[in-house]
């Protein structure tokens, strides 16, 4: 049985790279006009981008 660990850093990355999407979709959030869409999706969106920053933020040790 082969019992090869799996490459965190290649992990790592992936998780980053299928979460830049919805990072993208914060930034729009964040952009979007208070007048038409409310505060509710600006607040939302400051919590999304922090959040995706201290994902993105995270190091993996071997």
């Amino acid at each position: 049985m082969d019992d090869k660990k799996p490459d965190m850093h290649y992990i790592h990355n992936e998780l980053i790279l299928a979460f830049r999407p919805i990072e993208l979709l914060f930034k729009i959030m964040d952009a979007s006009s208070i007048e038409i869409y409310g505060d509710l999706t600006r607040s939302s969106a400051e919590v999304g981008i922090s959040l995706c920053q201290n994902f993105g933020s995270i190091h993996v040790s071997s």
